[in-house]
């Protein structure tokens, strides 16, 4: 009976945990996940669009400088953390304690020691993340700003004034990458009409 009773539970907690998580869990999950890759994706094309209109300044942001502001900005912190750390410290004389209390002030000591390098490396973690961000985004306006330097410059002889100005007008305008397909559509078309093959872009 008693085997008989603990299968008769394990059953019906199964069952109970099955219903849980069809019913409840699986549907919160779902629609999680969906609201997550959702707003990636917004994210993600937000800052597509935002590089592309950095490309239209004719010109790739200065981001060497901005990453040597960080790395200048994260040192300052940790002096000024450290210095603040320091005023905190109760001055206290030792040679008055006692073993247990000197043993007892070591653990504290490591204990802080700890929290201040768990600190610092989360510190350095996120500047090396930003630094990666900031290296990808000069990178893309880079490759951006080049292609189409080069791509105009191979076209030029075979355009007329007014397209050249007409295109350059419109990169200059551009906002997001449906602004710099329709500019590449445009020279793609200009040099198939005169039997010109561009080199790669490296966009696409």
């Amino acid at each position: 009976m008693k085997l008989d009773r603990t299968i008769r539970i394990g059953l019906i907690t199964s069952l109970v945990a099955t219903a849980i998580f069809l019913y409840v869990l699986k549907p919160i999950i779902s629609i999680t996940s969906k609201m997550f890759f959702s707003l990636f994706s917004k994210i993600h094309a937000s800052t597509i669009d935002k590089m592309f209109e950095e490309s239209a300044l004719g010109q790739a942001n200065d981001y060497g400088f901005w990453c040597l502001q960080l790395i200048g900005t994260m040192f300052i912190g940790l002096i000024v953390g450290y210095l603040v750390m320091s005023c905190l410290e109760k001055e206290e004389s030792y040679d008055k304690k006692t073993l247990n209390e000197l043993n007892a002030d070591l653990k504290k000591l490591d204990k802080k020691i700890k929290r201040i390098r768990l600190g610092a490396g989360a510190v350095v973690l996120i500047y090396i993340c930003i630094f990666l961000f900031a290296s990808w985004r000069a990178n893309f306006t880079l490759r951006t700003l080049t292609s189409f330097k080069q791509h105009i410059t191979i076209l030029s002889p075979y355009m007329t004034e007014t397209e050249k100005t007409e295109i350059l007008s419109k990169w200059a305008q551009m906002k997001n990458k449906s602004d710099y397909d329709l500019i590449y559509e445009k020279l793609n078309s200009l040099a198939t009409s005169r039997g010109l093959k561009l080199p790669k872009n490296p966009i696409y």
